[in-house]
């Protein structure tokens, strides 16, 4: 009884760290981040689909896990208070600057009509 009650001890400790994440300054960065580039002031600009796109392209960049040093530049944006146009620019200058590219999506999934089904004979492996 005494191990069991120790198996779910440690069970919920590791699932409670789990759901927890390790590092809480990244996650304020990310809420940061997401928020602002969310809620832009509608502008003309704003509403230019060239200028969506680069929006869109900051949010994969910077939502995602950074190396140290760019993860340190974005805590000092954060703790500036940069909104607006100008956080638009000092992300796309760190871009740059870390050399930070969007994630690539992974390859789609073979169609079914594509798979070839091998068959083999374990006669035929003698």
């Amino acid at each position: 009884m005494a191990a069991a009650t120790a198996f779910k001890a440690d069970m919920s400790r590791r699932l409670g760290s789990a759901r927890r994440p390790s590092d809480t300054r990244n996650t304020r960065n990310h809420i940061y981040l997401s928020r602002h580039l969310r809620h832009l002031p509608l502008t003309p600009e704003t509403l230019d689909p060239a200028y969506t796109k680069r929006i869109d392209i900051l949010r994969r960049v910077f939502l995602v896990e950074l190396p140290p040093p760019a993860a340190d530049a974005v805590t000092e944006i954060r703790n500036l208070h940069i909104e607006g146009t100008a956080l638009i620019r000092r992300l796309e200058a760190l871009r740059e600057r870390y050399n930070l590219d969007p994630p690539q999506p992974a390859d789609p999934p073979m169609p079914a009509a594509a798979r070839i089904t091998r068959i083999v004979c374990s006669d035929g492996l003698h």
